[in-house]
């Protein structure tokens, strides 16, 4: 402690030898914080720059010529990134963390951790085409209409449906008109 201190000693001829002592104790200074990060970002500390969770210290000398201690504890929190792709076709609905989706491309969610980093979602979608062909046909009732390999021949809408090599629907529809045919017999005579 600062303060004036004394001892006495004999000298070897038996004569008081006097010490004094006038202690002035400086200040030392020791500053200690915490950072709290997400991952990604970075703290600069009297020109280092960290970014990864530990305890870090710099010594620096006071006006007074004391030390003067600097020491941070850093806590990186995690961010996070989601990556996923999907394909559907163009009939179906994806549910996007909860919401609908049904265009291709990128579709992006950002949400915040507790810590309050970044919780990154990205999906891209590729939307498949479904197809639909319809065909409009008219017949008389004396002929026969083969549509997909199968013979019509009455009134009627007719569906197949095969499946795209993407797996998607690929559906044919077949509206066919029978008109009757008509055969009138007639007797006549004549002289």
């Amino acid at each position: 402690e600062t303060g004036v201190y004394y001892d006495s000693l004999q000298t070897l001829y038996g004569c008081d030898s006097v010490y004094c002592l006038n202690l002035t104790v400086k200040q030392a200074y020791f500053h200690r914080w915490n950072v709290e990060l997400c991952n990604g970002e970075r703290y600069d500390f009297n020109g280092r720059f960290l970014t990864q969770t530990g305890t870090y210290s710099d010594t620096l000398r006071a006006v007074n010529g004391c030390d003067s201690i600097l020491q941070v504890t850093v806590i990186a929190h995690m961010s996070y990134h989601f990556y996923e792709e999907k394909t559907i076709c163009e009939s179906d609905t994806y549910y996007f963390n909860g919401r609908p989706v049904n265009t291709s491309g990128f579709h992006r969610d950002t949400f915040t951790t507790v810590y309050g980093c970044d919780s990154i979602y990205t999906l891209l979608l590729t939307v498949k085409h479904d197809y639909f062909e319809e065909t409009n046909a008219v017949i008389c009732s004396d002929e026969r209409y083969v549509w997909q390999g199968q013979t019509y021949t009455r009134t009627g809408t007719y569906y197949d449906a095969y499946t795209t090599s993407s797996g998607c629907d690929s559906v044919y529809k077949l509206n066919l008109t029978v008109n009757p045919s008509y055969f009138f017999t007639e007797q006549a005579y004549i002289c």
